[in-house]
C-alpha cells in the first residue's frame, strides 16, 4: 500500500505541469471591432446579420504561444528588451510577479511529486502541496490586477505584444484564469486529501492490528 500510496500522490502532483501548459488556461471574451457594419453591408455573408464579432475562447499556453510564433512575434527580444513600454509599464510588474508565481508553482509540482516518490515524508508533500495552492492564489491575484486595465481599454493586446494593428480590430471585454488554474488547484488538493486518507486508513489498520494482538 506504501508504493501504491506514492506512486499515486506523486502522478498527482506531476500532473500539475502538463496541465498548466496544455490545458486552457485563459478566457477571454474579445470582439471584432468593424465586424458587425461589414458584415452588415455584405448582407450577412460573412456570418449571421446579428453576430457583433463577439468571440469567447478559452487557449492553453502552448496554443497562445505556438499561434503568437506564428504572427511573428519574437518572445526572445520581447523578454530581453531593456527599454519599457511606457502603455504597459503600469502592469509590468503584475505581469512579472504572476510569471513568477506561475513558475514557482511548477516548481513546487516537480519538488511534490519527487518526494512523494522517494520518500514517505507525508506531511512534507503536504506542506509542500499548501504552498501550491497558495502559490496558485498569488498567481490569481497578481493575473486579475493585470487584467483590469485591459479590460478598463486602458492597456491594448496590441501594446502588450507590440503588434499595434490589433489595437484597431480588436477589443478585449474579459479576461481570467481558466480550467488550468482550478484543475491545479484540485491536484494539489487532491494531493492533500489522498495522503491524509491513507494516513488515518493506516491508523485505523494499526489500531485494528493491535487489537488482535
Amino acid at each position: 500500500m506504501k508504493i501504491a500510496d506514492r506512486i499515486v500522490s506523486a502522478l498527482l502532483a506531476l500532473a500539475v505541469i502538463p496541465t498548466a501548459i496544455f490545458t486552457p488556461i485563459l478566457h477571454w471574451i474579445y470582439q471584432i471591432l468593424g465586424y458587425d457594419i461589414v458584415n452588415s453591408l455584405l448582407g450577412g455573408k460573412i456570418g449571421d446579420v446579428s453576430d457583433t464579432g463577439m468571440t469567447e475562447d478559452n487557449v492553453s499556453l502552448y496554443w497562445l504561444y505556438d499561434t503568437l510564433k506564428g504572427f511573428g512575434v519574437d518572445f526572445k527580444e520581447m523578454f530581453s528588451k531593456t527599454e519599457t513600454n511606457p502603455v504597459t509599464e503600469p502592469i509590468m510588474p503584475f505581469i512579472k510577479t504572476a510569471a513568477i508565481f506561475f513558475v514557482v508553482t511548477l516548481v513546487i509540482a516537480l519538488v511534490t511529486g519527487i518526494v512523494c516518490a522517494a520518500t514517505n515524508a507525508k506531511k512534507t508533500r503536504m506542506i509542500l502541496s499548501g504552498c501550491g495552492i497558495v502559490s496558485l492564489i498569488g498567481m490569481m491575484v497578481s493575473f486579475n490586477k493585470f487584467a483590469v486595465p485591459i479590460m478598463a481599454g486602458d492597456v491594448t493586446v496590441g501594446s502588450l505584444f507590440d503588434m499595434p494593428a490589433l489595437s484597431f480590430i480588436t477589443k478585449v471585454y474579459t479576461i481570467n484564469l481558466s480550467t488550468a488554474w482550478v484543475f491545479m488547484l484540485m491536484l494539489f488538493a487532491a494531493v492533500i486529501l489522498w495522503t491524509l486518507s491513507f494516513i488515518l486508513t493506516s491508523d485505523k489498520e494499526e489500531g485494528n492490528k493491535k487489537r488482535k494482538k
